[in-house]
Formats: C-alpha cells, sequence, structure tokens
C-alpha cells in the first residue's frame, strides 16, 4: 500500500509539473468571412483582425444589417488593422462599445466619416504613420481617449474628428496639417493643452491652451 501510495503522488506531481509549463489556452477562432476583397475573423479572446488589400468598403450609419461584424459588437475588445488595407470605411466600427485597443497598420492613410464614432471604452490607439486624412465624427464620443499625438504626414482634420471626448486632455498636431475644420474638438470638456507643431494651418480657437512648438 504504501509504494502504490508514493506511485499515486509521483504520478500526481508529475501531472502537475505538466500542467505548470503548458502553454496558455490559444485563442480559437469565433467567426470569419469577407468584405470584398477583404477576410475578417474574430477570435475568442475579443481580437478582430482585418487583413487583405485595398480600402474597407462603406457602411450606413444608421443600419448595420449589412456590417459583418454586427453580431459581435459587445464581443469584440481589440481591432488590428494589417498591413495592405488602405482606408477604414465610413462607419465601419460604429457604437463598438467594448473595444478597447485600436491597432491600424501603416498602410491605411484615412480614416472615413464615423469609422470609430461611440467607441466610448477605446484607451489604447495607434495610428498609421502615412495617416493622411482623418474623417468628420471618425472618433466622436471616445471617452476613453486622454492623450492624443497625430502622426506627421497628417493632413487633414474634418469636422468633429475627435469631438466629445470627454476623457481627451492633450492634443499634439504636426505641422502637416494642412486642412482642420471647425469643431474637431468640440465639446472635449477636459482638454486642456493642444500643441501645434510649426508649419501647421491650425487656428487657435481649439482649446484653452495652445503651445506653439
Amino acid at each position: 500500500m504504501k509504494k502504490t501510495g508514493k506511485q499515486m503522488l509521483a504520478v500526481l506531481l508529475i501531472l502537475l509539473l505538466v500542467c505548470s509549463v503548458m502553454p496558455t489556452a490559444v485563442a480559437y477562432t469565433v467567426s470569419s468571412g469577407t468584405v470584398g476583397s477583404l477576410t475578417w475573423a474574430l477570435d475568442s479572446n475579443g481580437t478582430l483582425t482585418v487583413s487583405g488589400n485595398g480600402a474597407m468598403p462603406d457602411y450606413d450609419s444608421t443600419n448595420d444589417i449589412n456590417l459583418p461584424w454586427a453580431p459581435y459588437i459587445a464581443q469584440t475588445k481589440k481591432l488590428v488593422i494589417e498591413d495592405g488595407i488602405t482606408a477604414i470605411g465610413f462607419f465601419a466600427f460604429k457604437d463598438f462599445i467594448a473595444l478597447k485597443e485600436v491597432s491600424i497598420a501603416d498602410t491605411v492613410e484615412k480614416i472615413d466619416d464615423g469609422a470609430f464614432w461611440n467607441c466610448t471604452a477605446l484607451t489604447t490607439l495607434s495610428l498609421s504613420k502615412k495617416l493622411k486624412e482623418i474623417g468628420m465624427d471618425a472618433f466622436r464620443n471616445c471617452d476613453g481617449l486622454t492623450q492624443l499625438v497625430l502622426p506627421t504626414g497628417l493632413e487633414v482634420l474634418d469636422w468633429h474628428s475627435f469631438a466629445e471626448c470627454d476623457g481627451l486632455t492633450s492634443v499634439t498636431i504636426p505641422g502637416s496639417v494642412t486642412e482642420l475644420e471647425w469643431q474637431v474638438f468640440e465639446n472635449c470638456t477636459a482638454l486642456r493643452t493642444v500643441t501645434i507643431q510649426q508649419g501647421s494651418n491650425c487656428s487657435v480657437h481649439l482649446c484653452s491652451e495652445v503651445v506653439i512648438t
């Protein structure tokens, strides 16, 4: 009996050792599909990945019936736009209330109107280094954003692109900006500092304090 007990204990210890060195569970695909020439996949960790080449289709702000990932809005916590995508379509991720992190590849040159409108949980935003234009209402009501450094090379900030971002406290606008519409930061109640780099064609009506560098 003593020998059997020792053997069982040894087996148990081996099992515990194996479990301790096993990798964590690999995320599996919850759903996937195609969007024109692009593909998308949502995994069990809540990461939505869009890949392929070209521009993403546009969508209707009032009707998401054609939005392929609409059933997973509440499950999506992270969005990855991979290399090859050139533009994010109109209202493509509007109302993604659980979305916390967005990573946009450097091939993306345009974020269209309303693309991330009302993504209230968004706190981490990695923008394309080759981004040229941010459309109207693109990040409106993204309350989780606190600091915003826009990429060098950006040329256009359209109407209300970051309006009603209540958590936003500081913004850096690169000197490459040539078109900055009115009310870009309308009702950003916590915004106190906008740093405008030399060369930018920006007005100083944006907030209570403007720093020129």
